[in-house]
């Protein structure tokens, strides 16, 4: 059976879809086009974000070389403290601006921009058993679990 003879038109959370969408997206298949649409962060957000986690990750790992040359513990403090802020951003971020893009996109009523491109060049299309990759493990067992299937 061929995808492109009828439209068919799915719901699907966007941490598995890039492109900066946030949360959930609707993703519609037909006419040998997919396209994706939903709330989406802006480039500036979104580079911003990633920036200050690099800086982060950096700083973490210049505090324990400076720790190692210096043989000082105060580094290991630092490096803790740039480790834990690093963990808040990377999730506030993950938690607050995807969600909030979709918040905003729900009391505005709009749906979000659209992404469309050509039903060809979707390669490892992955659903049901065995699409969580390494990642997503729990969320597996939990999905099979509720589907009252053996966990």
């Amino acid at each position: 059976m061929s995808v492109t003879e009828s439209d068919a038109t799915f719901e699907a959370y966007s941490h598995r879809v890039s492109a900066r969408f946030g949360s959930r997206v609707q993703i519609a298949v037909g006419n040998n086009t997919v396209s994706i649409t939903g709330p989406r962060l802006s480039p500036s957000v979104n580079r911003s974000w990633i920036a200050v986690q690099a800086v982060l990750l950096t700083l973490i790992v210049l505090a324990l070389l400076g720790t190692l040359i210096f043989w000082d513990w105060r580094g290991l403090i630092v490096a803790l403290f740039l480790l834990l802020t690093h963990l808040a951003v990377g999730g506030s971020g993950a938690g607050c601006l995807w969600q909030m893009a979709n918040l905003t996109a729900f009391i505005e009523g709009a749906t979000g921009e659209t992404v469309s491109f050509p039903l060809d060049s979707v390669r490892r299309i992955k659903v049901g058993s065995g699409w969580a990759r390494r990642g997503h493990v729990a969320a597996h067992i939990a999905l099979r679990c509720r589907h009252q299937q053996p966990c």
